[in-house]
């Protein structure tokens, strides 16, 4: 597939808008981790990055307020905050549509990811830029079982041939918004365009780019956090 000419201009989607279920509070995006807010790290760390040039907050309408609060006082002026939907893909449709069609290149990140580093958006970046598609990954160490239906083992999995996604995933926006109109729903943008018949480059994510999904992981990113702050 013939992608064109390089693309510039870069957009980011921040994807906030989940209940928190599995973590066991609504507002999991505002929990403290390292004296600041959760979502505080990501769009800090975004907002920093040289070739951001514009970024969309998705939040859930039980988050809106504060998290409009919190934009503002992190002085964050290039940011719009949206209403998300009832799905991770109807977010991030909802966040392209409030980023506009001025940023052929848009970078989708998931709140949750709070030790984002400028590397790895870079190394996802160039990717993008050459092949339209990219999506950050790390190794997969453990064994993976195929479950059936009744519970018993489908066999194990080549773990050598398995990567674990992360996130900033960056897609060409034209892609992105052909995927979103003929796929319902996806977990990340790299399966929804794979589903739609576009190519995906995966390229080495951060085993420290963890995801907060429960309290436990909380306590992770607080350990991986200080150690980064040492090493600085």
């Amino acid at each position: 597939m013939d992608i064109g000419q390089p693309i510039a201009r870069v957009g980011a989607v921040v994807v906030a808008a989940g209940r928190g279920e599995r973590f066991g509070d609504a507002g999991k995006v505002f929990a403290s981790l390292g004296g600041k807010p959760l979502l505080a790290h990501s769009l800090l760390t975004l907002s920093a990055h040289p070739e951001t040039s514009r970024m969309v907050l998705v939040l859930g309408d039980h988050t809106l307020q504060p998290g409009r609060e919190l934009v503002a006082t992190l002085g964050l002026g290039d940011v719009v905050v949206c209403t998300g939907g009832e799905t991770r893909t109807a977010s991030v449709r909802a966040g392209l549509i409030a980023l506009g069609s001025d940023y052929p290149l848009v970078a989708v990140h998931d709140a949750a990811r709070p030790l984002l580093t400028h590397a790895v958006i870079d190394r996802v970046l160039t990717a993008a830029r050459a092949g339209g598609a990219a999506v950050p990954v790390i190794p997969v160490s453990d064994t993976i079982h195929r479950a059936l239906p009744d519970d018993s083992s489908g066999g194990v999995l080549n773990r050598t041939l398995l990567r674990a996604a992360q996130t900033p995933q960056i897609v060409r926006r034209d892609w992105l918004l052909q995927a979103l109109s003929l796929i319902a729903d996806a977990t990340d943008e790299g399966g929804l365009l794979q589903s739609a018949g576009f190519p995906v480059c995966l390229v080495e994510g951060d085993p420290a780019n963890v995801k907060v999904t429960v309290p436990g992981d909380l306590v992770v990113a607080e350990v991986l956090l200080r150690q980064r702050e040492s090493d600085a």
